[in-house]
């Protein structure tokens, strides 16, 4: 049985994850102790027109992550790293914040059952699985909590928000094409998960929650260069047997073998490239299912999968030529 435990809330923007955070603080659940880590309110606003915002931002994220890590180590020892207090490119208002709050439960002698509920989008499988990683060092429970919410509701949501807070058109739909669901892979690490519908905190949501929690609690996150080899050998054959990467892998094949017999390679190549990247965009948009290529023996089966990916870009290669 662990002592904390980390809480993945992710979905669209406007999806309510803040609001829920909220909500759950607010909430019945009195059996655990909740410390609200938001994103959007720690790091800076950023407009993205210089092409070295993209960088700061991800830089900013290892910040958040790295901030974390210290709240959890600070919850487990009483010792905090002073130069997390000294973070500039962190909102400093945010940061003592989240501090003083873990300091009050530490104080209070409420050390059971504590709840770090990251909200963010976490749109790509990758970004959940660094706190997963987390989760693994320092031995805590896992969850992941996924914001239901309808399309139309999340962009009116989002349309009403200040200008520094509002998330522009074009990035919410890539947001919404870029979502790897939770539970929609064979990674064991992403089982402890469950659907929410944010309109309301009702006793049935709470249930769901609390059965959520009690799981992870139950069973932290163990250390998987340690002592798990086997789970660690299950997640790279996943990852290798991934429907993007194998995909992407078969597609750089197909252009290589394209651009070898074109006569004019270098007039070619930026729209092979594009017509690359509009293929991959159908998968992670979920238009071709993994489930449609796998053998008998769960491995995808590259013969049917290069067909398929070939007519694709072949036929994606010809509307750019018509353009």
């Amino acid at each position: 049985m662990s002592k904390a435990c980390i809480c993945i809330l992710c979905g669209l923007p406007g999806s309510g994850k803040t609001t829920f955070c909220s909500g759950l603080i607010k909430s019945e659940l009195h059996q655990y102790q909740f410390i609200h880590v938001c994103y959007d309110a720690l790091i800076p606003w950023i407009d993205f027109k210089d092409p070295r915002d993209i960088h700061a931002w991800k830089a900013r994220r290892q910040l958040v992550l790295h901030f974390v890590h210290n709240v959890l180590q600070f919850f487990f020892s009483g010792n905090i790293d002073m130069k997390i207090l000294q973070v500039q490119t962190l909102v400093e208002k945010e940061v003592n914040r989240v501090l003083l709050q873990t300091e009050k439960l530490i104080k209070s002698a409420m050390t059971k059952n504590v709840v770090i509920l990251v909200d963010d989008n976490m749109q790509f499988r990758g970004m959940r699985y660094e706190y997963c990683q987390l989760s693994r060092q320092l031995n805590t429970g896992f969850a992941i909590l996924y914001m239901a919410c309808p399309l139309l509701i999340c962009q009116q949501r989002n349309e009403s928000r200040s200008s520094e807070s509002i998330v522009k058109n074009q990035s919410f739909l890539r947001i919404q094409a870029q979502m790897e669901l939770p539970g929609t892979s064979q990674c064991k690490w992403e089982s402890n998960y469950c659907e929410v519908d944010t309109s309301t905190i009702d006793d049935d949501v709470l249930n769901k929650v609390a059965v959520l929690l009690d799981h992870a609690f139950a069973n932290p996150m163990q250390n998987i260069n340690l002592v798990d080899h086997k789970l660690a050998e299950h997640t790279r054959l996943v990852n290798m047997n991934s429907l993007t990467h194998q995909a992407d892998i078969v597609l750089r094949r197909l252009c290589g073998e394209v651009l070898k017999h074109e006569l004019s390679p270098q007039c070619l190549a930026p729209k092979l490239s594009l017509a690359k990247k509009m293929v991959l965009q159908e998968i992670k948009c979920g238009n071709m299912h993994e489930n449609d290529y796998l053998t008998h023996t769960r491995h995808i089966d590259e013969e049917k999968l290069t067909l398929r990916l070939r007519n694709l870009l072949t036929g994606y290669l010809e509307e750019l030529n018509l353009s």
